[in-house]
């Protein structure tokens, strides 16, 4: 389906774990990421629809406009580097999408077990200008990167209606 299929699925979906997922991890409140993913946001889930895949592992982004942000340009570069020449990618990151794709691993992060993966945050930072158009989307990525070096968890409990200034006409409310 799409451009993405088969094989290649799985493929796009263990480094969106690895340059998504678990940089999410890093900054959400580990009791609430526990239990999110009780229904949701289990590593490695997707669904497939008639575009490509939607990768079904972060929180939700809409409380944050500017991790929000930091977080879909991620998705973009990885994709973009994976797509314009996955070959370097994965030979990169062969040990990496074998250690993603192992069940302590997923056990791990389920549970939101956020030290686990601070040895891969680390990697995770060096590989990040190596990918295709780092540059252009730097801007967006830095403030997750510091927002992860903060140790602070993002602000799940935001307005979104403030935080994207969105306004309803008089008499209704969100």
């Amino acid at each position: 389906s799409g451009i993405i299929s088969g094989l290649h699925q799985l493929e796009i979906v263990s480094l969106l774990d690895l340059f998504v997922g678990i940089p999410c991890l890093m900054i959400e409140h580990p009791q609430e990421a526990s239990s999110r993913r009780q229904s949701y946001g289990l590593l490695g889930s997707f669904y497939t629809v008639p575009w490509g895949i939607e990768y079904r592992v972060p929180p939700s982004w809409l409380c944050d406009l500017t991790l929000g942000t930091g977080f879909l340009s991620l998705a973009k570069l990885i994709t973009e580097t994976w797509l314009n020449n996955r070959t370097p990618l994965r030979n990169a990151l062969g040990i990496e999408m074998r250690w993603i794709d192992h069940s302590r691993t997923k056990n791990e992060f389920n549970s939101g077990q956020q030290g686990k993966f601070t040895q891969w945050i680390q990697k995770w930072k060096h590989y990040l200008p190596s990918c295709v158009g780092w540059e252009d989307r730097k801007k967006e990525i830095l403030p997750v990167i510091e927002q992860i070096d903060s140790g602070k968890p993002w602000d799940t409990e935001k307005n979104i209606w403030d935080v994207w200034e969105c306004r309803l006409p008089p008499g209704l409310q969100p």
